[in-house]
């Protein structure tokens, strides 16, 4: 099943978002710099969007969201917003982890991992004596991120699905550069297919590719955001929409089962098919070559390029998924759609 585990402080972050409006506030966010943590400055409104964002991709290319049953609270005074995802039968709730059970026990090994920096352990080794003292981490915020971090990457792990973190969460794990969670084929597709929309622009506008590139939505997302004519419409919107993403869904789900297993024919077939895609945008754009699409497979799996002279012919289609992703990349509006959603908040 294409699931993803998502934060519950996300659907909070979502929930205030449509409750208060876009917060102008700022607040720090977590990062590892060289050999000692830091803070840099971050709008929480821009955390919401991103959130939200995030959230309204995984409604249309995921199968269920799943989160820990513990901390559901955090959203239910905006219960009403989710609706929609609960009537879709979206959500899967999941146990509290106990103590000595896997989830537990690959937190501890998973935190380790991530207090990459003395400063991160010291805080880490405070919090954990704090908190067998008194039930509470000295140190809430940094425990958060990195604790809590742990604990969700943990459960990627237990559960056999990706984990999408809330922004925050998100930011602080890619400055450390540790990699512990499930590899997530459905985000790295995003990522690829915002890649190449990135190249389109760059190839009319090169002075705008790198600040371009950074505020893109999803193409998935786009859609959903350009439809709504008001902020509640768009999770029932994304809900709606899901009918015309399935056939992508399965696709995803049926390459991430193939890694999983280590079926390298299909595995192949599907790479086959974002090599293509790349090929097309270049020749979209004027170029003549293309470097193939690499997910970063492990060392169990293929690693090198697969000639896909023969499937050419057999992929050209219009209902192909190399067509369906090819629609995304030409998707236009990511301004339109940005300044749509601050207009709306």
């Amino acid at each position: 099943m294409n699931a993803v585990i998502l934060d519950n402080w996300t659907l909070q972050t979502i929930g205030e978002l449509f409750d208060h409006g876009y917060d102008k506030r700022s607040t720090q966010a977590l990062v590892v710099k060289g050999k000692q943590h830091g803070y840099e400055p971050a709008v929480i409104g821009d955390l919401q969007l991103m959130a939200l964002v995030d959230m309204l991709s995984n409604i249309l290319l995921r199968d269920k969201l799943s989160l820990d049953a513990g901390f559901v609270h955090a959203w239910q005074p905006f219960r009403e917003l989710f609706q929609p995802l609960d009537d879709a039968r979206m959500f899967k709730l999941t146990k509290p982890p106990t103590k000595g059970s896997a989830i537990a026990d690959g937190t501890a090994f998973i935190v380790k991992q991530l207090c990459v920096t003395s400063s991160l352990k010291r805080i880490q080794s405070v919090n954990e004596r704090h908190f067998e003292e008194h039930q509470e981490s000295k140190y809430p915020y940094q425990s958060q991120l990195v604790w809590g971090s742990a604990g969700m990457l943990s459960r990627s792990n237990v559960f056999d699905a990706p984990y999408v973190g809330h922004p925050l969460r998100q930011r602080f794990l890619a400055s450390t550069g540790v990699f512990t969670g499930q590899r997530d084929v459905v985000q790295e597709v995003v990522e690829l297919v915002k890649d190449k929309r990135a190249s389109i622009y760059s190839a009319s506008t090169p002075a705008l590719d790198l600040t371009y590139a950074k505020i893109m939505i999803p193409a998935v997302a786009v859609a959903v955001i350009m439809k709504a004519k008001t902020a509640s419409e768009l999770i029932s919107i994304a809900v709606a929409e899901r009918d015309r993403h399935k056939k992508l869904r399965n696709w995803l789900s049926t390459f991430r089962a193939a890694l999983a297993e280590g079926d390298t024919i299909t595995v192949a077939k599907h790479r086959k098919y974002l090599n293509l895609l790349s090929r097309d945008v270049d020749r979209l754009i004027g170029k003549s070559s293309s470097p193939t699409f690499s997910l970063g497979i492990s060392a169990s799996g293929p690693s090198a390029s697969l000639p896909v002279g023969e499937w050419l012919r057999m992929f050209i289609g219009r209902f192909s998924i190399r067509h369906d992703l090819m629609q995304q990349v030409k998707v236009v509006g990511d301004a339109q759609a940005l300044k749509k959603l601050r207009k709306l908040f």
